[in-house]
């Protein structure tokens, strides 16, 4: 992988995302599997074509420099950032959990704001598990995976303004536990998807599906948005339009955006609906 500096950024920066290593095949880690195969299998096709910007890493530059430190505060008893390794299906697995302490698995996350707000992230659920399935290989029990996040956009007025926004900069939430046996069949199916990777699924492309907003003329955001034109109209037939005012109906077309901004291998994906418009 070659990392660029298209805005010339300190040299410091570049040299510190400048350690990656070319994919192992056979040797997995819990943030490989937490992902589709299918991006696996472009990465270890594809390494020495792939390029990244180091401007596009500065939010892992600044995970990194908050799991370092949080790992020099851990409590006495505890385990930080253990890296454990284990033979499954004739592969390598390979975790470095931020924090076991006492049956309860702990991940921390440099996230925006919105990654609260609209719910669960069925990969961080995968990857704690995951963990916890590491961690009784090596005879350790774990009763509770948590996520503590720091929230890198978070604003002090929108807190102000919607009680359903996070108040402080931090947020703590519970993973659902799986069983072992669970966690189990999911790493050996993805093992063996590998040999015949399927493209991804909508839910691993992060679909956003098309909606309709109804909008008025003059504001510039939507008075309602809907699943369905015909939705969009109805609500606006039955709304107190303001006189003088115009209305319409307007198509918020559907869209990957995994697909679009945040996989780095999508230059070399057939499924890519973005390269094929750029063709």
């Amino acid at each position: 992988m070659k990392i660029t500096n298209k805005y010339n950024l300190p040299q410091s920066l570049v040299n510190v995302v400048s350690n990656f290593h070319r994919p192992t095949i056979g040797r997995y880690s819990a943030s490989d599997i937490k992902d589709p195969p299918f991006v696996r299998k472009l990465k270890e096709e594809h390494w020495d074509e792939l390029e990244q910007d180091v401007s596009d890493m500065l939010w892992l530059i600044l995970g990194s420099a908050t799991h370092y430190i949080i790992q020099g505060g851990a409590p006495p008893e505890s385990l930080a950032e253990e890296k454990m390794t284990t033979e499954y299906a004739g592969c390598t697995i390979v975790c470095v959990p931020d924090l076991w302490e006492e049956g309860v698995i702990t991940d921390w996350k440099i996230t925006s704001a919105w990654s609260f707000i609209l719910g669960d992230k069925p990969e961080w659920e995968k990857q704690l598990n995951i963990y916890k399935w590491m961690y009784t290989r090596h005879g350790f029990h774990t009763d509770k995976l948590q996520i503590h996040a720091i929230l890198r956009d978070w604003t002090k007025s929108k807190a102000l303004a919607d009680s359903d926004y996070p108040q402080i900069a931090f947020q703590s939430v519970d993973v659902p536990v799986w069983d072992d046996a669970k966690t189990e069949k999911m790493i050996r199916d993805w093992i063996a998807e590998l040999d015949l990777p399927m493209p991804c699924s909508d839910e691993e492309r992060w679909a956003r599906p098309t909606t309709w907003a109804v909008m008025e003329n003059g504001r510039k955001t939507a008075l309602r948005v809907l699943n369905s034109e015909d939705e969009a109209w109805s609500w606006l037939k039955n709304y107190n339009c303001k006189k003088g005012k115009t209305y319409n109906v307007v198509e918020r077309p559907g869209e990957y955006i995994r697909c679009k901004s945040y996989c780095n291998v999508a230059p070399f994906c057939s499924e890519n609906p973005y390269l094929k418009v750029a063709a």
